[in-house]
C-alpha cells in the first residue's frame, strides 16, 4: 500500500530581492519543516475534537499505486490560501512539477531532482501573505509526496533529519539560505502529535542576501 506524507514549511517573513520567498527546494520541503506527518494510524477522536484534529488516513482501495494515479490524487487535495489565515493567497508559480522533488547536495545547496524509484509522486503548493504597512511578505509551501511504502517513506523522514545535522546553514535559490537549524521528530502520542504516525519540526534562521535583519523560520 502506498504511503502519503505531507509537510509545510511554515512562514519566513522577508520581501527578498525579487519579491519570492523561501523556494519549494526549501529544507522540509520532503518531509518536515514544520508539522511533516505521514499516514495516521486513526486513533478514536475525543468527543470534543473537531475535523480539523481528526487524523486523516488513506484506505487501501484508496491508495494510489502507480504515478499517474498518485499525480491525480495529489490535485484531488483540496487547499484553500484561506486555510492558513485571512488575506493569503496563491503565489506564481503555484505548483511544483510532481515528477521532481527538492533535494539537498552535499553542498548543502537545495536543488528539485526526478523522483528517485521509492516515490510515485510529490506536490508542492505556494500560498502569501501580502506585505502590509505592519509587516513584511509570509509565505508557506505545502508539499504532499505518495511513496511506494511506509519503509520509503519512513527513510526520508530519518533523512530530513540528518540534514540539519549534516548542514547547518543550507542555500535555498540564489539570494535565500536558512541556518542554525533544528530538527525535532515526534512519533504518535508524543510532544504535540495525536494525529499521525510521525511528526517532524524542523525550524532556523531564514536570510536573505543584501540584508540585515535575520528572520526566525
Amino acid at each position: 500500500m502506498a504511503t502519503v506524507a505531507g509537510a509545510l514549511l511554515p512562514a519566513a517573513c522577508t520581501e527578498g530581492a525579487d519579491g519570492g520567498s523561501a523556494s519549494p527546494t526549501a529544507s522540509g520541503e520532503r518531509a518536515g519543516e514544520g508539522g511533516g506527518t505521514t499516514a495516521s494510524r486513526s486513533p478514536s477522536p475525543s468527543p470534543s475534537a473537531s475535523p480539523a484534529d481528526e487524523a486523516y488516513t488513506v484506505t487501501e482501495d484508496r491508495a494510489p499505486k502507480t504515478q499517474s494515479a498518485a499525480v491525480a490524487f495529489l490535485r484531488e487535495l483540496a487547499v484553500r490560501p484561506d486555510f492558513f489565515g485571512t488575506g493569503f493567497r496563491k503565489r506564481v508559480p503555484y505548483e511544483s512539477d510532481p515528477a521532481e522533488w527538492a533535494v539537498l547536495g552535499e553542498d548543502c545547496v537545495w536543488r528539485r531532482e526526478p523522483l528517485p524509484g521509492s516515490v510515485l509522486a510529490s506536490l508542492t503548493r505556494a500560498f502569501v501573505l501580502p506585505e502590509a504597512e505592519d509587516r513584511k511578505a509570509v509565505y508557506v509551501s505545502l508539499t504532499v509526496t505518495v511513496h511506494e511504502n511506509v519503509l520509503g517513506e519512513r527513510r526520508d523522514m530519518a533523512t530530513s533529519l540528518e540534514e540539519s545535522l549534516r548542514c547547518r546553514e543550507q542555500r535555498l535559490n540564489a539570494t535565500e539560505r536558512v541556518r542554525e537549524l533544528y530538527s525535532q521528530a515526534n512519533p504518535f502520542a508524543e510532544e504535540r502529535n495525536a494525529i499521525a504516525d510521525d511528526d517532524l519540526l524542523e525550524s532556523g534562521v531564514f536570510l536573505v542576501d543584501g540584508e540585515k535583519r535575520a528572520n526566525r523560520s
